[in-house]
């Protein structure tokens, strides 16, 4: 007697588990991502360099940088960024 009501209550734990599994709405299908081209993969990977360097500066020093960036671009700003990083 007491297996059959275990039984009984198994099964209707698990019809209720698949009708709320039914009710949830479908998922949208993931759009294709497309392939980058180098230039913006080295773009993004010059960021990424950019902006890890930054992590470690003082906000003084990290006003530096962003203004090397400015005027000579991101690779500058990374050289300066580590060159500081080195020297404190």
């Amino acid at each position: 007697m007491r297996l059959a009501e275990l039984v009984e209550g198994v099964s209707g734990a698990a019809s209720r588990v698949t009708r709320t599994v039914r009710q949830r709405a479908p998922r949208k299908a993931r759009k294709k991502s497309r392939p980058i081209s180098k230039a913006q993969r080295a773009a993004r990977q010059a960021q990424g360099r950019y902006m890890g360097s930054l992590r470690q500066l003082s906000a003084e020093a990290k006003a530096k940088v962003k203004a090397i960036r400015a005027k000579s671009g991101v690779q500058a700003a990374i050289a300066a960024a580590r060159k500081m990083a080195k020297s404190t």
